[in-house]
């Protein structure tokens, strides 16, 4: 059982480089359960959770939002033997959402009700099948079955160099949030995206010191959601609505990661994305290229220390205010964080330097990023042998 309450209070600014005497506060509840029984070739588990939380936004253009949150989950894990292992649930959840001026809590809550299965085969040769199967029932968009399939072949399974060949197969239906359907920008003529997903890849391990893996994915997708800026016949902003952008989209990329032991006391790992779509216009402020190194050191059994560099491409978005497309430039931001623990680490002393160089960037256009920054802290685990 877990029990949790927060509040959050911070100030920020108004629109874009404009200074003005704002603040938020933010208040939650949480509360869980997660009983479960085992036996001899199982398990089955019990999931309840609950949320409640409120965040008021005090400026010039207050407003005034509440949520909850109830799920409730039965999983049952069996065994069948060592190669055949199967799982099966039931998923209950019910949302509701409110906001101030825009609608009550009382009229905009949701359920869904979702039965799933799924089935493990895992066989001596090295071949792996992993099939799954789920009804999605939504209390305002209906029934749809989705499901994943999933085979893998290990080579040189026994040896120090083994090579895995993998591929998948499946399917996504995404509702609108409650967000998207009723809020202030809210459009309740909403479909809910569909999308098709296609991955196929290779795994290299080298004698548990070094692993390089390459993904290939392809994700046709139709009705995607965002949120969209309306304007009038004059050009002249009239507010903003979320909308299904395009009947259909194409998404397709690669991915590629490398991770190396260096002796006892380091690693190394290394990652690259690429990214690219049929319609570049439905898909703004998404880089095509991301890559970046990281660096662990641990000099002492319980101290280590860590450099990461992070590449982020050029990305596209639209100007409203020249009513074009531009291009925000790349930028590279290196960390450094390091950590020691005391006391067999029950107590663990922690700090970082983000963007350690003093990068300038713009992330998000029309707004400021955070130049070199520090953070520290102290962490002590009750309880712990």
């Amino acid at each position: 059982m877990h029990v949790a309450a927060e509040n959050f209070e911070a100030d920020y600014d108004a629109f874009e480089f404009t200074d003005a005497v704002n603040s938020q506060v933010y208040n939650q509840v949480r509360f869980g359960l997660t009983p479960s029984f085992r036996y001899n070739k199982g398990e089955l588990q019990g999931r309840f959770f609950y949320n409640k939380n409120e965040r008021e936004f005090k400026s010039d253009f207050p407003s005034l939002y509440e949520g909850r949150n109830l799920q409730t989950e039965i999983v049952h894990r069996h065994h069948f033997s060592n190669t055949v292992q199967t799982l099966a649930g039931l998923n209950y959840q019910r949302m509701a959402y409110g906001q101030e001026n825009a609608n009550t809590i009382d009229t905009t809550s949701i359920y869904t009700f979702d039965p799933y299965a799924s089935l493990l085969i895992d066989l001596p040769v090295g071949l792996t099948v992993h099939a799954g199967v789920r009804l999605n029932t939504h209390s305002e968009y209906g029934g749809k079955v989705v499901y994943n399939v999933n085979p893998s072949y290990l080579i040189n399974r026994d040896g120090d160099w083994r090579v895995k060949l993998g591929a998948s197969v499946s399917t996504s239906y995404i509702t609108p949030s409650l967000y998207q359907l009723y809020s202030f920008y809210g459009n309740s003529a909403l479909v809910p995206e569909e999308a098709t997903n296609y991955e196929a890849g290779v795994t290299l391990y080298g004698s548990d010191a070094f692993t390089f893996s390459a993904t290939w994915f392809l994700r046709d997708e139709s009705q995607p959601i965002d949120f969209v800026s309306l304007f009038d016949d004059g050009g002249n902003y009239i507010g903003g609505q979320y909308r299904n952008l395009t009947a259909e989209r194409e998404v397709k990329g690669i991915e590629l990661l490398a991770t190396a032991k260096v002796g006892k006391l380091a690693s190394i790992s290394a990652n690259y994305t690429h990214l690219d779509t049929d319609k570049p216009e439905s898909f703004y402020r998404i880089p095509t290229d991301k890559y970046g190194v990281s660096v662990n050191l641990r000099p002492v059994k319980s101290g280590s220390v860590s450099l990461r560099f992070t590449h982020t491409g050029d990305r596209t978005i639209f100007d409203f205010n020249s009513f074009s497309e531009i291009t925000l430039r790349h930028y590279d931001l290196v960390d450094l964080s390091a950590s020691y623990g005391f006391l067999q680490s029950r107590l663990t002393v922690y700090g970082s330097v983000n963007n350690m160089l003093d990068e300038h960037f713009v992330a998000v256009f029309g707004y400021t990023t955070r130049g070199r920054n520090y953070n520290a802290g102290v962490r002590y685990a009750f309880g712990k042998s």
